[in-house]
């Protein structure tokens, strides 16, 4: 018997196991199927360490990205400027809460934020979501700014804000639920 959700056992070439299971679902979420996997610790633990080079890689360009941008506004004062350092902050938070195969590195190393839920929603699922509709959000404001949008083409920005209110009505109604 192995009280760990991950067990870790050796099996010889040849070896046969029988795997037996009891799971207790989550609150709001009933239970539809249940697939148990068994993996090789080894490889297991090697792609770990790739997504966390990977998400340190991101997390390194992103924090310069968002100092240069601050700087930027900072030095001119300009919309374009702030909404693109709102931008990249919000790409810097994404990746914070980005989800991998071993979950949510930034709820592992800085704030233990697992299994936590509001309603049926994870904690980690909620920033994710918040982060990633922010990021789509921002984005189209810094591009629509920096493109001088609304002084070339007022029927593209009107578009850019219906889909604006579009994400932001998607994102309440899909976090409510």
């Amino acid at each position: 018997k192995a009280p760990s959700r991950e067990a870790l056992f050796t099996l010889y070439k040849g070896e046969e196991l029988t795997v037996l299971s009891h799971a207790k679902s989550f609150p709001g979420f009933p239970p539809k199927s249940l697939v148990l996997s068994l993996v090789d610790n080894e490889r297991y633990l090697e792609l770990r360490r790739f997504g966390l080079y990977t998400e340190g890689a991101l997390l390194g360009i992103l924090v310069a990205l968002s100092i240069f941008g601050w700087y930027s506004y900072v030095a001119n004062k300009d919309r374009a400027g702030l909404l693109y350092g709102i931008w990249i902050s919000f790409s810097l938070f994404q990746i914070l809460t980005l989800m991998s195969q071993d979950g949510s590195h930034f709820a592992e190393f800085m704030v233990n934020i697992n299994e936590r839920y509001i309603g049926v929603v994870t904690f980690v699922g909620l920033h994710f979501n918040i982060a990633a509709y922010g990021q789509i959000t921002f984005y189209f404001l810094f591009a629509s700014a920096y493109l001088q949008i609304a002084r070339y083409f007022p029927k593209t920005q009107l578009l850019i804000y219906v889909l604006i209110t579009y994400f932001l009505t998607h994102m309440l109604l899909t976090m409510s639920v």
